[in-house]
């Protein structure tokens, strides 16, 4: 790597030359954003490959009950998260609408100033809700 005097920096030679990254950082841990998200992908995989280990008999329906069982655990669990998340819908949409009209009641707003959150509140609330019904 060239030297350079103090002071100087080259923005264009500190993109583009990579040539001299072994060297530069030879012996050092490469501390990027881009080696932290490798870093953290591959402890991810580590502890999706350890759950995997030692929870494989989850994966076998046998000595479970049978498939029938296991079959309504599942169902069990999509239909908790499912009332979770409509009524998170539900939840957002009595907020931001108490809200607008307490705006429109009290804060001297009117209902055209209130338009776009009033529409951009509907359309978060009642993604879950719709998508809930629908797969139910």
């Amino acid at each position: 790597m060239k030297t350079r005097p103090r002071g100087q920096f080259n923005l264009k030679q500190e993109l583009f030359d990579v040539r001299n990254d072994n060297d530069r950082y030879r012996g050092q841990h490469k501390s990027g954003a881009a080696a932290q998200w490798g870093r953290a992908l591959l402890l991810s995989a580590v502890w999706i490959a350890v759950a995997f280990f030692l929870l494989h008999n989850l994966a076998h329906a046998t000595g479970t009950g049978g498939t029938a069982a296991v079959q309504a655990r599942v169902n069990a669990v999509t239909v908790g998260w499912q009332t979770i998340v409509q009524g998170l819908g539900v939840a957002i949409l009595i907020v931001a609408w108490s809200f607008i009209g307490y705006q429109i009641a009290f804060g001297g707003k009117t209902m055209k100033d209130m338009a776009n959150p009033a529409i951009g509140t509907t359309i978060a609330g009642l993604a879950p809700v719709l998508v809930g019904w629908m797969f139910s």
